[in-house]
């Protein structure tokens, strides 16, 4: 049953892309759009385009949400 309810979970999640997943792991250490495009090399609109993505893919309103369901999902961590 358990593995059953595991896939319902995440059927009903559609996946980050490879990019998007590369964003909200810079989201999580807090960098901002500039920062993120910066490192990414992509402008920021590029990183504009893949947190709104984000946030819909996730069911979240802002990036502080995203954020939290990172880590809730083991998307990111902190590495202290």
């Amino acid at each position: 049953m358990i593995v059953g309810v595991k896939l319902v979970d995440r059927m009903s999640r559609p996946q980050l892309s490879d990019r998007e997943n590369d964003v909200l792991k810079l989201l999580a250490k807090g960098k901002n759009t500039q920062a993120i495009g910066l490192t990414l090399s992509v402008t920021e609109g590029t990183v504009k385009f893949h947190i709104t993505n984000i946030l819909q893919k996730l069911g979240v309103s802002d990036r502080t949400q995203a954020v939290v369901t990172a880590f809730q999902r083991g998307i990111a961590n902190l590495n202290l």
